[in-house]
């Protein structure tokens, strides 16, 4: 019985993970990625919960602030130095915690403010993403952009990602990086439009999302493809 749960549990996993990889290809270069037919993305505020790293750093800032209480409430009884390192050591990653927990909820404090209230609708046909925001749309093609930014943190999943559009007379739109076929997406519909890697030292420098960039700023900009580090 054990020997069959094992292997049945072994199963159970590969074919989790061998449908997630299928649902993942059909949904960024697939039949229904944005480069086959019209994709809507969204999130609400349960999807936004869900994406939000803030609620689990909450809870380790928790498990690190009961530890120091035990540990400090207990100091008296140490009798050797290893005791008084291991309580130092143990501040030390709680204010990190801490630390940690403020960057981050104040940076997605931001990216809900770009995520709430937005949809992106993706059209193949006519390679357009059209960003909807508080009653407005605003329709980015190849010949509407005059440039692009990809703002990350990271290469990982759980990096920091967003765009921002620039138009030709220096307006600017940005959105959530929502992954699936996002990326894919902008890689077919915008095509030869000059674009520019911004990489973020999170949580050690700010990202300021919000920040609006002016007109004379899209003109002085040196524009290339690689990559840069704010």
């Amino acid at each position: 019985m054990i020997v069959f749960l094992t292997f049945a549990g072994i199963f159970l996993v590969f074919g989790w993970l061998n449908y997630r990889m299928i649902r993942y290809t059909k949904d960024s270069v697939g039949a229904d990625s944005p480069l086959e037919r019209v994709v809507v993305y969204q999130y609400n505020e349960w999807d936004f919960l869900k994406w939000t790293n803030t609620p689990a750093l909450l809870l380790v800032s928790i498990v690190c602030v009961w530890i120091c209480w035990l540990l400090l409430t207990n100091l008296d009884t140490a009798t050797k130095p290893w005791h008084y390192l291991l309580t130092g050591f143990v501040l030390l990653i709680s204010a990190g915690a801490f630390y940690l927990l403020y960057r981050t909820s104040r940076l997605e404090e931001q990216f809900w403010t770009i995520i709430n209230d937005t949809s992106l609708t993706l059209d193949p046909v006519t390679k357009s993403i059209t960003v909807h925001r508080a009653g407005t749309s605003t329709v980015l093609t190849a010949a509407t952009v005059a440039h692009f930014e990809i703002h990350r943190t990271g290469s990982s999943k759980s990096s920091y990602c967003h765009y921002r559009f620039f138009d030709h007379s220096g307006q600017t739109t940005l959105f959530f990086d929502y992954s699936k076929g996002l990326q894919f997406a902008i890689d077919t519909y915008f095509k030869g439009v000059p674009i520019e890697w911004i990489e973020h030292k999170f949580p050690f420098k700010t990202i300021d999302v919000l920040l609006q960039h002016t007109a004379e700023r899209v003109n002085n900009i040196p524009l290339n493809t690689g990559k840069t580090s704010n």
